[in-house]
């Protein structure tokens, strides 16, 4: 099961175009990008970098920042999803 990463178009001056370049470039994580026009965190998007990670709000000062903050992100709920795997959920 993917991990749903989304960004938001507004954002994309940000810096978060070439985040989302490069997780698509890691063949380890297990992702589905999805750009929205808006994800209705105006306050976020005007001052930072953001995304949403499995429904979670990951904010940074820089894009590469942001990148380091998602894929710990995209780890952390690819690790969740096989505990509850484990459980047969």
């Amino acid at each position: 099961m993917s991990v749903v990463v989304e960004f938001c178009q507004s954002n994309l001056s940000l810096g978060t175009d070439w985040v989302k370049d490069q997780l698509l470039l890691d063949t380890e994580l297990d992702i589905e990008i999805v750009d929205y026009g808006c994800l209705g965190n105006c306050g976020e998007c005007f001052l930072y970098p953001f995304a949403l990670i499995g429904g979670e709000v990951i904010l940074a000062e820089t894009p590469e920042d942001l990148l380091a903050k998602a894929k710990a992100g995209i780890k952390r709920k690819m690790e969740e999803v096989e505990e509850w795997k484990k459980l047969d959920f």
